[in-house]
């Protein structure tokens, strides 16, 4: 809800400052030179960075998340390995508590 309310509050601002730079200005993109409006322009930087914040936080997110699954592989041998030395502990104890009875 946070992240809404401030993505919110970014695109008003970023709206507002491209409303009040409304003027027509000369971009130059690699061999292409044309006229545009400025809002255009801060429209489409503001998308244009926009796009890239998401992928790098899907990269970061896939990350996380291939991290979580090998926590969870490592989780789950330990718990079969703790399984194992209480079933040994028991079987020991037992054999323990048998030695002394025949003795």
């Amino acid at each position: 809800m946070n992240k809404l309310i401030v993505v919110l509050v970014l695109l008003v601002f970023v709206s507002v400052f491209a409303v009040m730079n409304a003027a027509s200005v000369s971009v130059n993109f690699f061999f292409i030179k044309m006229n545009i409006s400025l809002a255009l322009v801060i429209f489409v930087s503001a998308l244009i960075g926009a796009i890239i914040v998401f992928l790098i936080s899907l990269f970061d997110k896939f990350k996380k998340l291939k991290e979580t699954d090998k926590i969870k592989k490592k989780l789950r041998e330990c718990e079969a390995e703790l399984a194992k030395l209480k079933v040994e502990n028991v079987e020991k104890e037992n054999n323990e508590i048998i030695q002394k009875q025949m003795e």
